[in-house]
């Protein structure tokens, strides 16, 4: 955790030359270079300030200085920060500082008169967020476990208590909305202070993140100078990237060849559903590829695609001679590992298939949900709502339809709605969660 770093403007009417000279206190991350810049004005236009340092990486507690100018009533206006440099990102700049140049010791003088002004030089994202978990009811934000803190709300308007402040320290608090969604802003006490005094209205979708800022102040009296960052951060989600390979094999037979997407780039997940317009007996899995299950009209397969497959084709071998109608989707965006993908699958006979619902072990997360039917014959098939982009696919001979849909979801479990259609038959339902990257 970075220690606020203060900016100090030193003057002092005595030669030998004339400037403002500055010390900086960097982060508690050593070693790190610091820049300054300054302009004539103070502006946000980046174009306006110019580089006039980098401070080499130190251990010191201090590092001086002089920006060198000529004695006049213009101010100067200084700024500083880390620079990104190997394994940091850019840090923030500091709040603007000013002063006019005057005749200044030489900065290795060791007693000089000081005009403080302190600011927050962040250590440039070297610390991963603090993760207080999931809370239900009164909870309490050390920061001493770091400036940078989430918690996910369970329960609306729980009391928070703030501790252990940082004397100028911008700490950042993000509010994760739930799987329920629509929890409200916890209650703070009165050293938060919020501009105009209106507290912001949180984003009520699950899986929803708020940042919020808080700049501390802890003398003469304690206070938090609340604000509101950004709104609604969505979670990373899985996606399906361009139609999918789709086949229909009319003639019975017991070795299958199936099209694969049009292209593919190494590492994305490619889905593989296939309905058989009979019992097809041992299914062999192709290799490279995992099977998620046969019933006695559909198989489901996933693999890491190796970049090779695009505009191929891979073969799937039955025990009986069978005629089939395959998908194969190509997604990104994903947990990248086999075990990302959870599959059910469950079968029967009549009018209606109800997909079984799934719980996938890593929890809740912005998951993508495919919703499918195999089914004998080709009757019209009414879908479950809240699935949309439906892909339907027969064999050509009127033996079996195959037909998935998708939707992305911010949960722990999923129970899809059944699919309906008139006429007895026999038919597989699939439920499939796919997880996102980690």
């Amino acid at each position: 955790m970075a220690l606020p770093t203060s900016a100090f403007v030193l003057r002092r009417p005595t030669p030998p030359r004339a400037g403002v000279t500055v010390e900086v206190y960097p982060s508690t991350v050593l070693g790190l270079r610091v820049e300054i810049q300054a302009a004539t004005a103070n502006t946000t236009q980046s174009s306006k300030w110019a580089s006039v340092a980098i401070l080499p990486p130190t251990s010191a507690a201090a590092m001086r200085f002089t920006i060198r100018g000529l004695e006049s009533s213009r101010s100067m206006y200084i700024r500083a920060r880390h620079p990104a440099q190997p394994g940091y990102s850019a840090g923030p700049f500091t709040a603007v500082i000013n002063a006019k140049p005057k005749l200044a010791p030489d900065i290795q003088r060791p007693r000089l008169p000081q005009l403080t002004f302190k600011a927050t030089l962040d250590e440039p994202g070297v610390k991963d967020l603090y993760d207080n978990g999931t809370v239900s009811a009164a909870f309490t934000i050390d920061w001493a476990n770091g400036h940078r803190q989430k918690v996910t709300l369970a329960a609306s308007s729980l009391t928070c208590t703030f501790k252990n402040p940082i004397a100028g320290a911008k700490n950042t608090l993000l509010l994760m909305q739930d799987v329920t969604g629509s929890r409200l802003l916890p209650v703070f006490d009165a050293s938060v202070l919020w501009p105009g005094g209106t507290a912001p209205v949180l984003s009520t979708g699950g899986g929803l993140t708020d940042e919020l800022g808080f700049v501390a102040q802890t003398s003469p009296t304690l206070r938090y100078y609340g604000s509101t960052v950004a709104l609604g951060y969505l979670q990373p989600t899985p996606s399906v990237n361009g139609a999918p390979g789709v086949t229909g094999i009319s003639v019975a037979n017991t070795a299958h060849t199936i099209n694969e997407p049009a292209a593919v780039t190494a590492g994305d997940l490619l889905l593989m559903f296939v309905a058989w317009s009979a019992s097809p007996g041992t299914v062999t899995t192709p290799s490279g590829w995992t099977s998620d299950g046969t019933t006695s009209i559909m198989s489901v397969f996933h693999k890491v695609s190796d970049g090779t497959e695009g505009g191929g084709t891979v073969g799937v071998t039955t025990q009986n001679a069978v005629k089939a109608a395959a998908q194969v989707y190509r997604i990104q965006t994903w947990f990248g590992a086999v075990a990302g993908v959870t599959v059910a699958l469950g079968g029967g006979s009549g009018t209606s298939a109800d997909p079984s619902s799934v719980t996938p072990s890593w929890g809740a997360d912005r998951d993508l949900w495919f919703a499918g039917v195999a089914v004998t014959a080709n009757p019209t098939i009414t879908d479950p709502a809240n699935y949309g982009t439906f892909q339907q696919t027969d064999d050509g001979s009127v033996a079996v339809r195959l037909r998935t849909g998708r939707r992305t979801l911010y949960a722990t479990t999923e129970d899809p709605a059944a699919f309906t259609w008139t006429g007895t038959q026999t038919w597989t339902a699939v439920t499939v969660s796919i997880r996102p990257p980690g």
